[in-house]
């Protein structure tokens, strides 16, 4: 695994073509991933919402959509989040989407301050997801919501194995052609082969804090919605 700041340079290199990569590897899915992921919030909420890992924010974007008025989006990558307010700015959320730069491990807000929180494809690039997901915990009120959208190998014989040698063969040719950056193609289906099976997941959310209630995969079986709430322990 490599270390944060490594995680951080790989995500300021490829910041420039993050968003037209993201479209061609997933062959477009990501939009309609995000889109499943924000349906679960109640729209037109006054509730302020935090977005971790945002990157170019394209989930905060998708939340001001939705009707979201307060959303926060944090990310560790100063060129990631410079590609998300030119976004913004197209988009005319100025006004809904708050960026701010920082650490998921040590996040700058009180206890409570939000009404859920949002990521998409954040936990398998944390290398301390349990000091992560307790601080989400300390940042949610109680009864708020967990909602992470996360890559994933499909369960089924036959699909699994050609979606690894995809993800294997063919995304670091792309990555070399299309954003001169193999070594950072090569990291993403290592890091959905070494992240936990699902149910490790719920388990590693229910020891910090968290109630899980689902573990949804969405089509075609490539990506997985995690979804929990904060749990009330007063």
């Amino acid at each position: 695994m490599p270390t944060p700041q490594e995680i951080q340079h790989m995500f300021d290199g490829i910041a420039p073509c993050y968003d037209p990569m993201n479209r061609r590897i997933s062959l477009g899915l990501d939009r309609y991933w995000r889109w499943r992921a924000i349906r679960l919030l109640a729209a037109d909420s006054q509730a302020p919402v935090l977005d971790l890992g945002s990157g170019t924010a394209d989930l905060a974007i998708a939340a001001g959509r939705r009707g979201i008025n307060r959303t926060v989006a944090l990310d560790f990558s100063a060129p990631m989040l410079a590609r998300g307010k030119e976004k913004i700015e197209r988009a005319g959320l100025e006004g809904r989407i708050w960026l701010l730069r920082g650490d998921v491990r040590t996040l700058p807000f009180a206890d409570g301050a939000f009404e859920a929180i949002i990521n998409s494809f954040l936990l398998r690039n944390l290398t301390d997801m349990e000091a992560a997901l307790a601080e989400m915990a300390r940042v949610v009120r109680p009864g708020g919501q967990l909602i992470c959208l996360e890559l994933a190998y499909p369960h089924l014989a036959l699909w699994g194995p050609l979606i690894r040698f995809y993800s294997a063969r063919i995304i670091p040719l792309l990555g070399r052609w299309l954003a001169r950056s193999e070594p950072a193609y090569r990291y993403l289906p290592a890091s959905i082969a070494r992240f936990p099976l699902p149910e490790e997941v719920l388990a590693r959310l229910r020891a910090y804090g968290w109630r899980p209630q689902a573990a949804r995969r969405l089509f075609p079986g490539t990506a997985i919605l995690y979804i929990a709430t904060r749990e009330d322990n007063s």
